[in-house]
């Protein structure tokens, strides 16, 4: 909210007439149970612009800038400031520009308008718009086959990023986005600062959004808070159960209609693979080998003229076995005699 005060000439015999310009903020949307931030937190610069008619040069210009390592938990809310204010003197109206700076975190940049309609955003993180970039390419299907790290950039997105037509890695095409981005720009309201007489004459309101500062801040929560979250996570933890419950009964339902329906279709071939199935389990429980010997022994493999060398060389391997093992066991009678 902007406003202004006025004090006109005769109030005071030692003071001049002035006026004080006030911008005043704060949040709509309260957090139960946790201190809401001051407009310092919110904010990271505030400029005035005086009419440079009636205020040449510094004294037309305030400009006032946070400290980005202050106001970072709750405990140094309490030395921020809900209210800015400005005084000077004068007796008739005056326009002002005031810039308002917020402080986003993450930083938020705007997409140019071919991005923004293609991808359906118009602003928000980077990660966010290179999020939504992937999710646009793998929808479409751009990504080559060959190799997922190559982008096959069709007519609309190369329009999207003044490019040209054609195949482009991934990560280029993530620089040339981030190279189209633009910061996000500030809140820009215009004023007429009157002194007509009265201590309080109008104001104007306004919204807008801004990035909550984390209230927790490293440490505990306040109690209310505490409950708040614990029965949310609660109630989070049954829906997810709840929705378990229904995906396994919908699972077995599934299955239930893939059995029929198979039936249904086929009986004679659906008994058969049945039958086939239980033979193989059987056959693996009592500790035999489920893999087709006789159409492994019927394969081509074995008619390759490489085969009678491999026999031959394998049934010599067995002699030489036997030989070893023949001349161990007399060894071992020799040995037992003496």
């Amino acid at each position: 909210m902007v406003f202004n005060t006025a004090t006109p000439g005769g109030a005071s015999p030692s003071e001049p007439p002035h006026w004080t310009l006030h911008v005043h903020g704060k949040l709509v949307d309260e957090m139960p149970g946790i201190a809401s931030p001051p407009l310092s937190a919110l904010i990271d610069r505030i400029t005035v612009q005086l009419d440079p008619a009636l205020y040449p040069g510094d004294a037309g210009l305030v400009t006032w800038s946070r400290d980005k390592s202050a106001y970072t938990q709750p405990s140094s809310w309490a030395n921020g400031k809900d209210q800015f204010s400005m005084k000077r003197p004068g007796t008739g109206p005056c326009k002002c520009i005031i810039t308002l700076h917020v402080a986003h975190a993450p930083e938020r940049v705007v997409l140019p308008s071919p991005l923004a309609h293609l991808l359906g955003i118009k602003s928000g993180a980077r990660m966010d718009i290179i999020h939504s970039l992937w999710l646009h390419i793998r929808a479409m299907g751009l990504l080559t086959p060959h190799d997922a790290s190559v982008v096959d950039v069709d007519e609309r997105l190369a329009t999207a990023l003044g490019v040209s037509p054609g195949q482009m890695p991934f990560t280029q095409v993530v620089s040339t986005t981030m190279s189209r981005l633009t910061p996000s720009p500030p809140i820009v309201l215009h004023y007429t600062i009157r002194t007509d007489g009265a201590q309080r004459l109008g104001g104007d309101t306004y919204e807008c959004e801004v990035d909550v500062p984390d209230p927790v801040g490293g440490g505990d929560l306040p109690p209310a808070a505490t409950k708040l979250l614990r029965d949310v996570q609660q109630q989070v933890a049954e829906l997810e159960g709840r929705a378990a419950a229904q995906l396994a009964k919908v699972t077995e339902l599934r299955r239930r209609r893939a059995f029929f329906l198979g039936f249904a279709t086929s009986p004679a071939e659906f008994i058969n693979a049945i039958i086939a199935s239980q033979a193989r389990d059987l056959q693996l429980m009592q500790g035999g080998s489920i893999r087709p010997r006789e159409q492994e022994l019927r394969a081509e493999v074995f008619r390759q003229p490489w085969v009678d060398d491999a026999v031959m060389q394998y049934l010599n391997t067995l002699e030489l076995q036997q030989q070893q093992q023949q001349q161990q066991q007399q060894q071992q009678q020799q040995q037992q005699q003496l």
